[in-house]
């Protein structure tokens, strides 16, 4: 079928991990007769700093322009105005840093093509700055006015219906990565290559645990190494695997040249970060939790973090006790240790939680995410058929 409809997605960078939810979303709207367009440029410094982005065959590049905005924030123009005045819908990230989304936001108003917005619904990590105080108040008001809401989760939704957008104008995509090759790698991993990891790596014991994620603040790097050198003390055979890249990286490596239990690694994608999960029993991971609790699920990898972190929104597909664990309460390097420590001396409990994750694995999937986003796709541009809108001269036209 022909693409009668043009849908643009704009993203200030492509993430590795998205490059295979676009190519199926792609083959799915092209199904419908919808033509999607990505858009997307370069990280900034600081991000480019964790090795995660990617690029999209068929994609378009476009050149960012940074703007720093004092010593820990910036904003980003996106020139995608042009290319974006004939689509019959425009997907942005929300975030109130992208400066384009207020000039399409307001082009909107007047008659331009409809936005809908994909993200959090806040700023789940704030820094208390006013700056970013700023930002969440101006995001506040215009995360009210777009044609469609693409929200990552469940909770995503409430916190986007509370700021008084329609219900029925928001799709919850239950946020997701490519879940099915995760596991394929994990289950495709002889013991043999899991024997080579540990010599590669230096790691013998068979408490061996892994971090896996990027390596800035919100994570609580220096939260992990001081719990980990507790937790060494008390398990003899313990071994901690830290895998990523990022402004604290220098932490680690300097910690790992002084600590013969500790063992740093760059960032690791696909089959080599299946083969590193495949040595380890648990994920450590104090901080921030986003969709790497996806690479818990698909690799039984039971994840122990922490109530304090300012995670992102998949934090809702824990189930404390059931596919992994929320160390508590106390707050502190040594309480989690404690909870570490405890299961590590469990082997029965770990495997309770392994089968807890690989059910969760099979729910919260990359088809299912797809399937939700398209299906918000259609209901946004059915929408704009059925109702008119203003054109520049303030008098309602037809949609698109």
């Amino acid at each position: 079928m022909p693409a009668v409809k043009r849908v643009v997605c704009v993203q200030e960078r492509l993430l590795r991990y998205r490059i295979p939810f676009f190519d199926l979303l792609r083959r799915t709207l092209i199904e419908d007769g919808i033509a999607l367009d990505v858009r997307y440029g370069a990280a900034s410094e600081t991000l480019a700093l964790r090795e995660d982005s990617g690029n999209l065959s068929w994609g378009t590049y476009v050149h960012n322009r940074h703007f720093r905005l004092g010593t820990a924030h910036e904003a980003v123009w996106q020139p995608v105005i042009s290319a974006t005045r004939q689509a019959d819908l425009v997907i942005v990230d929300q975030a109130s840093r992208l400066l384009v989304n207020y000039v399409l936001l307001a082009r909107q108003r007047f008659g331009g093509p409809p936005v809908a917005l994909w993200g959090h619904g806040a700023n789940l990590q704030p820094d208390g700055s006013v700056l970013s105080r700023v930002g969440e108040s101006v995001k506040r008001r215009y995360s009210q006015v777009p044609h469609w809401w693409f929200a990552y989760t469940e909770g995503t939704a409430r916190r986007v219906a509370g700021l008084g957008f329609p219900r029925h104008r928001i799709t919850v995509v239950q946020n997701a990565v490519d879940t099915a090759s995760l596991q394929r790698w994990y289950d495709a991993v002889t013991p043999a290559e899991a024997a080579q990891a540990h010599v590669g790596l230096g790691p013998t014991g068979r408490s061996t645990c892994v971090y896996i994620g990027s390596l800035y603040p919100n994570k609580r790097i220096g939260f992990l190494l001081e719990a980990a050198e507790v937790i060494a003390a008390a398990v003899p055979d313990f071994e901690l695997v830290v895998v990523g890249s990022g402004p604290d990286q220098e932490t680690v490596r300097r910690a790992a040249a002084r600590l013969p239990w500790l063992h740093h690694r760059g960032a690791v994608f696909g089959r080599e970060k299946a083969v590193l999960a495949r040595t380890s029993q648990l994920l450590l991971m104090p901080g921030a939790v986003g969709l790497g609790i996806l690479d818990s699920f698909s690799f039984q990898l039971p994840m122990v973090t922490t109530s304090e972190a300012l995670h992102g929104p998949e934090i809702e597909y824990l189930r404390d006790g059931v596919n992994g664990l929320m160390a508590g309460p106390g707050g502190t390097p040594q309480a989690y240790a404690r909870t570490v420590i405890a299961l590590l001396r469990d082997p029965a409990r770990i495997g309770r939680l392994k089968s807890g994750c690989a059910v969760s694995a099979r729910t919260y999937t990359l088809d299912a995410m797809v399937q939700r986003f398209a299906e918000g796709v259609r209901g946004a541009l059915h929408r704009t058929e059925r109702e008119p809108r203003l054109s520049i001269t303030g008098v309602p036209r037809p949609g698109r």
